[in-house]
């Protein structure tokens, strides 16, 4: 499991942070979105 974690936490930080990324994007959404429309 170490083992694990330790090769590919690179990976799972990323994916993380896209994940934040997109939650952020859609909260944000209605607020920019009628800006730029």
């Amino acid at each position: 499991m170490f083992d694990f974690i330790g090769t590919y936490w690179p990976l799972l930080f990323l994916a993380l942070l896209i994940l934040i990324a997109i939650v952020l994007r859609k909260k944000t959404h209605f607020f920019i979105g009628r800006q730029e429309l």
